[in-house]
């Protein structure tokens, strides 16, 4: 992910100074780091608590909390065009730094200040708090995911099917739509032909989440999301969605879903990235897919992942 921003020596430092004083600045607040690619968090610590912390230690100005939640915002939308499952000890120093290096350049140029003590006094907080938020959203993805999986994928059971079964059943046609990724596909074409990563749920997931609610990133971007979805963002959809299946093939209730982590769902989503280019390459479904093409996609072993090419 490229992101461009001044390289005056002001920049440059703070930059710096962010990455090596992270342990030192950790010291005096409640931010515990470790090697853990998913930047776990004291485990006597729960998350809600040392982000309150972190948000007291920065203090209650307007100032601070306006350019915090604007470079959320800018970090959903670099994020989610690039690759939402961060590595806490690469991308907290890395691309999250980045992002608020960048908006804090503009923030300068425009002549808007902070209150005394925040930066650069807390700036490692600031990129905790970043880094924590991308973790919530992704949550929030899940979450719509969840909503609109049984009536997208018809997993709602028959009326015809006794009490003590409903779990079973519903465990069944998860099982089913995820095997040979049924749940990406959305019947034949014309010429009879797979229509791959075409089901409406993803539509629909992806309407709701990325152009609509609470984020709406698309609007921050509509040079890139008026035109085509990108195959990022196609992928994250796609593999929430696996997740919500992981869940209900286990229970069938739907009382409990595995956590969309980076651990679990990376791999996957990298499957997604790379069963997409692969339709782009292909000569006849690579014409009619309405997607971004993007480079560098990992291959992973998900053998329930698949395409069809006919």
């Amino acid at each position: 992910m490229a992101i461009q921003y001044s390289h005056d020596e002001d920049d440059v430092a703070a930059q710096t100074s962010l990455n090596k004083n992270t342990v030192a600045n950790s010291q005096s607040s409640t931010v515990h780091q470790n090697s853990d690619s998913q930047g776990s968090l004291d485990p006597s610590v729960g998350v809600q608590q040392q982000q309150q912390t972190q948000r007291s230690e920065l203090g209650t100005g307007r100032c601070w909390k306006s350019f915090l939640e604007h470079t959320k915002g800018e970090c959903r939308v670099e994020h989610a065009l690039d690759n939402l499952f961060l590595s806490f000890v690469d991308d907290l120093p890395g691309s999250v730094t980045e992002v608020l290096i960048a908006t804090l350049v503009i923030w300068d140029k425009e002549g808007k200040q902070f209150e005394a003590g925040v930066w650069p006094e807390q700036k490692c907080n600031i990129a905790r708090l970043l880094y924590d938020n991308l973790s919530t959203w992704r949550s929030e993805l899940k979450k719509t995911a969840i909503g609109l999986a049984p009536l997208a994928y018809s997993l709602v059971p028959p009326a015809s099917v006794p009490a003590q079964e409903r779990a079973m059943w519903v465990q069944n046609a998860a099982s089913q739509l995820l095997s040979e990724s049924e749940f990406l596909w959305f019947g034949l074409d014309a010429l009879g032909k797979t229509r791959n990563f075409a089901h409406p749920g993803l539509c629909d997931a992806v309407i709701r989440f990325f152009y609509m609610g609470l984020y709406r990133i698309a609007r921050k971007r509509p040079d890139i999301f008026c035109k085509q979805l990108p195959i990022s963002c196609l992928a994250l959809v796609s593999a929430a969605y696996n997740c919500v299946l992981d869940g209900l093939i286990k229970n069938g209730h739907g009382k409990s879903y595995p956590k969309f982590s980076a651990k679990e769902y990376s791999p996957i989503y990298r499957q997604m990235v790379r069963m997409i280019d692969q339709i782009l390459q292909h000569p006849y479904h690579g014409p009619r897919a309405a997607c971004l093409k993007l480079d560098g996609a990992e291959e992973t072993k998900h053998t329930h992942l698949q395409i069809v090419l006919d």
